[in-house]
């Protein structure tokens, strides 16, 4: 490792901060059910397995957390090395963390670990912030609305509560490293551009993913919108076809997850079976018995109702996984230089 290098330093961060998440995650399969709200509404209730965070692992999760502060505070004096190599007032620096309310607190969190708590004298935040509650929270990588998340593609990760000297509230620890880290990265992006190929790096899948995952999620509001304004009429199982958009009573009841597109029709053992794309869980394929099974057609409204909804159900597992792919490229791009 270079000494002084700031974009050995930026690299090193999002490495640390990446490990910690990657270290301390759990896969876990949430608990769902549905449930019906006072105005009559349907809807889902997601609750997260009752994982405890063990005191070893809340231990060394605790040393990671500082190692990450640690890294974020000390990026201070590998900046002010850079810019008077340039001419550049060091000052620039400390501006920026008196600016900043999240690099006061790192700083403060910092010094805290070295010197003692409360500090006597430098107390950049006045806040005297507290880690606390060290916990494994859900860590959704795409957070798309009206999706069920596959479970396995989310994890449980540990995280903790930063709170002031009175035990108020102020960031998750998530929260305020993201904060930080990309508030020094904007300070290198402007004094040290020639430092920043990372960063740019790093921003620019960032972009991409944010860009996809608008366009993904305005596909779902104008299929959802669709599924939600439609008409719904009652159909004889022996007329079900490959391609059309079902609503199917699994219980007694047509709950709104039973709704999808029928993607084949088959014979086994006597019994005709309707295999069916679903929104929930997320592209799951159910197979219904055909003739113990009630069934409801979708109703086109407009020309076009048909056509969009086919291309949501058939072409939404291919565009979540390519998703998750730029995901884990982004991933693999901060364990580079190391």
């Amino acid at each position: 490792m270079k000494f002084n290098d700031i974009e050995q330093r930026i690299t090193n961060l999002y490495s640390s901060i990446d490990l910690h998440f990657e270290l301390f995650s759990k896969k876990t399969e949430p608990q769902q059910k549905e449930i019906t709200f006072d105005d009559g509404k349907k809807g889902i209730s997601i609750t997260i397995g009752n994982e405890e965070t063990t005191e070893l692992e809340k231990g060394r999760a605790y040393s990671q957390i500082l190692n990450i502060i640690h890294n974020l505070a000390n990026f201070k004096d590998n900046l002010k090395k850079a810019l008077s190599e340039k001419n550049i007032s060091e000052k620039l620096v400390e501006i920026e963390i008196n600016s900043s309310k999240e690099l006061q607190i790192i700083a403060d969190l910092s010094n805290q670990d070295k010197h003692g708590y409360p500090l006597k004298f430098t107390r950049r935040s006045k806040l005297d912030p507290i880690i606390d509650n060290v916990n494994h929270s859900w860590n959704v990588k795409l957070p798309l609305g009206k999706i069920f998340h596959n479970p396995m593609m989310d994890d449980t990760i540990v995280d903790a509560d930063i709170l002031d000297k009175n035990r108020v509230f102020i960031f998750k620890f998530s929260e305020l490293i993201e904060k930080a880290t990309i508030t020094w990265e904007n300070f290198i992006l402007k004094h040290l551009p020639e430092k920043s190929q990372k960063i740019q790096i790093v921003r620019d899948q960032k972009d991409i993913i944010e860009n996809k995952r608008k366009k993904l999620q305005h596909l779902i509001n104008e299929a959802h919108k669709i599924l939600e304004a439609s008409d719904w009429i009652e159909i004889p199982s022996q007329k079900l076809q490959l391609g059309m958009v079902i609503w199917f009573d699994q219980k007694g009841k047509y709950f709104d997850s039973n709704k999808g597109i029928i993607t084949e029709i088959s014979i086994q053992e006597s019994e005709h079976y309707v295999s069916i794309l679903k929104d929930f869980p997320m592209r799951f394929v159910n197979k219904q018995k055909i003739n113990e099974t009630r069934w409801k057609i979708f109703l086109n409204k407009h020309p076009n109702d048909l056509a969009i909804l086919s291309y949501y159900f058939y072409s939404f597992p291919n565009k979540y996984n390519e998703l998750i792919s730029l995901i884990m490229e982004k991933k693999n791009t901060l364990q580079q230089n190391l």
